[in-house]
């Protein structure tokens, strides 16, 4: 049998869940309250990239004839609350993951979350109700403000935060 790994750092979006339709929605449902339609090639062309850039992107709907006058800050703010709130008890699980976290916390295996995502979002995944099983031995979420990239020892990581349980 081969040795269990020290640790395991797993990105959050796209590796344990898919929570790009809950910011697609939140997009939409911000838009819409402002009177601008956010199209499906909006909403993609957002993706992956940082909450500054999105949020910029919706301020940009000036094209249309509309603005939505909130800043960068109050965007991003309206946006992680929405997806939050969308998260509640549920969380978009990809197929494995918590069979993979399970496993883990069977053998003590620390994990962390490395995200791009604001920590709200990430420590409703990673201490919400719907975790206390496979995510208890949860360490950090380190949250990274720039491109996805994974951390180096050259200091990629900006930011760590702890979740409150």
């Amino acid at each position: 049998m081969s040795a269990l790994p020290a640790a395991v750092l797993c990105d959050m979006d796209g590796t344990l869940v898919n929570t790009e339709p809950l910011w697609i929605a939140a997009q939409r449902r911000l838009a819409a309250a402002h009177g601008v339609t956010w199209t499906d090639a909006d909403a993609h062309g957002t993706v992956g990239k940082p909450m500054p850039v999105s949020a910029r992107q919706l301020q940009d709907s000036q094209l249309q004839d509309k603005w939505i006058a909130l800043s960068v800050e109050e965007i991003i703010a309206r946006l992680n609350d929405d997806v939050v709130d969308a998260i509640g008890e549920t969380v978009p699980w990809l197929p494995g993951a918590r069979k993979l976290l399970t496993g883990l916390a069977v053998h003590h295996v620390p994990c962390a979350l490395v995200t791009m995502a604001y920590s709200a979002v990430a420590c409703r995944i990673a201490t919400g109700p719907h975790s206390r099983a496979p995510l208890a031995p949860w360490w950090p979420v380190t949250t990274l403000r720039g491109a996805n990239h994974i951390p180096t020892a050259s200091g990629s990581v900006r930011a760590v935060t702890s979740c409150p349980r």
